[in-house]
């Protein structure tokens, strides 16, 4: 993880995976919510994958619910050339 700038956070992660199936994990609702959060019951209220899409995810915690939600600033659909990526940018 780096900090770019004082407004801005990077996060790289390799999966060891196909690239098309870590796409299809980041961006098919159906899929976000068995890995997104922290064990507790996830909905995804909007998940609009393109530059300026509107995401929204509610966990339903025993405390609580909690809202999270942005619009992503950048999608990049991962290529089938050799070290592509995955890449998108979330604004919170």
């Amino acid at each position: 993880m780096t900090q770019p700038s004082d407004r801005e956070v990077r996060t790289e992660r390799i999966f060891n995976a196909p690239r098309e199936r870590v796409w299809k994990a980041m961006t098919d609702p159906a899929l976000v919510v068995q890995w997104w959060g922290r064990g507790n019951t996830r909905v995804i209220e909007r998940m609009e994958v393109q530059r300026g899409g509107h995401w929204r995810y509610v966990e339903h915690a025993p405390d609580g619910q909690h809202g999270f939600e942005g619009r992503y600033r950048e999608v990049t659909r991962c290529s089938t050339r050799p070290k592509s990526a995955t890449a998108w940018s979330r604004a919170a």
